[in-house]
């Protein structure tokens, strides 16, 4: 992080996974943003000066499905496509790494859900 500029480094707190959160203002569609090397989107900035250019046609994925994530390992220039692909199939898993149904729901954070609620009234302690 040394080498970004001190008006984004003061607004970055690293997480236990690595990621490198933004926790300025964001768009509505949750990406940071920070005035970097031209770029207003604080990851795309963090990419340029750390790593270096952005093909024209190429986009950038946050692998660690982060908006606010701007460390350049968790970040690779893809195709809009493979963007869009890779955006897919992440929504097909909850966070707990459980298949979710054709509604995005996720069945068994669900259950698990409904198991404490019931056990919550019945005056009994569940773990998931």
């Amino acid at each position: 992080m040394i080498a970004l500029p001190i008006h984004l480094r003061r607004q970055l707190t690293v997480d236990i996974d690595g990621c490198w959160i933004f926790n300025g203002r964001v768009t509505r569609n949750g990406y940071g943003i920070c005035e970097v090397a031209g770029e207003t989107l604080a990851h795309r900035g963090a990419y340029r000066v750390l790593v270096g250019p952005i093909a024209s046609e190429l986009q950038l994925d946050h692998t660690c499905n982060n908006k606010r994530c701007v460390n350049p390992a968790h970040l690779e220039q893809v195709t809009a496509g493979e963007n869009s692909r890779r955006r897919s199939a992440r929504l097909l898993v909850c966070p707990n790494g459980h298949k979710r149904s054709g509604n995005g729901e996720c069945i068994e954070c669900r259950r698990a859900r409904d198991r404490r609620t019931k056990a919550k009234r019945r005056g009994m302690a569940v773990h998931s």
